[in-house]
C-alpha cells in the first residue's frame, strides 16, 4: 500500500509542478517526510497522510481515488464526487482505514460498521451485498455504508482492491 501512496504522492506533486521541498512547505512536514514516502520506504499513518495532504486542494478520500497510473503527468480523479457525509469538517474526524485486495470471487466476511464508512474501489471491480440485495462497484465508484448494517464485498474480476475509511461522523 505504501508504494501506490508514494506513486500517487508523486504524481500529484509533479502535477501541481513542485518540488518535494514545495510540498513539504505547503504541508508543514519535513522534507525527509516526503521523500520517504514517494519512495514506498514507508507507509504512512492515517495522521501522516491527512498532514501531507495539507498541501494540496483535496480531501483524504479524493487521494485514495486518484489515479496516477494512467499519466504521472495528469493524475486523474476516479471519484467524480466524495461523500457528503464523510467530507472532513470541524465536526468529523477519520477513524479508521483500511485498504483490502482480493482475487476473483474471494473478499471479506461480513463485516458490519460500526460508525459511518466509505467503501471506495480503487482498481478492478467488486460485488457489494447488502441484505437488501447486491450491486457491481467498479473503479473509482464509491458507497456510503450505514452504521451496524451488514454488508460483504467480494472481487468480481481479476483482481480488485478496495478501501473503507471510518468516520466518527
Amino acid at each position: 500500500m505504501g508504494e501506490v501512496i508514494g506513486i500517487t504522492l508523486k504524481a500529484l506533486r509533479e502535477y501541481y509542478g513542485w518540488s518535494q521541498r514545495e510540498l513539504a512547505k505547503r504541508a508543514g512536514v519535513p522534507n525527509s517526510a516526503i521523500s520517504v514516502i514517494e519512495h514506498g520506504s514507508v507507509s504512512p499513518s492515517i495522521l501522516s497522510l491527512e498532514k501531507v495532504l495539507r498541501g494540496f486542494p483535496l480531501t483524504i478520500q479524493q487521494f485514495f481515488a486518484v489515479d496516477a497510473s494512467l499519466s504521472p503527468s495528469e493524475p486523474t480523479l476516479l471519484a467524480s464526487r466524495p461523500a457528503p457525509a464523510l467530507m472532513p469538517d470541524a465536526r468529523c474526524a477519520l477513524i479508521q482505514v483500511s485498504y483490502h485486495q482480493a482475487a476473483q470471487g474471494e473478499g471479506s466476511e461480513h463485516q458490519i460498521p460500526s460508525t459511518a464508512s466509505l467503501l471506495i474501489i480503487t482498481t478492478g471491480s467488486a460485488r457489494y451485498s447488502t441484505l437488501n440485495g447486491q450491486q457491481i462497484l467498479k473503479a473509482g465508484q464509491q458507497i456510503e455504508l450505514t452504521a451496524h448494517i451488514p454488508y460483504q464485498v467480494e472481487a468480481d474480476s481479476a483482481e480488485a482492491h478496495w478501501l473503507v475509511i471510518a468516520s466518527n461522523r
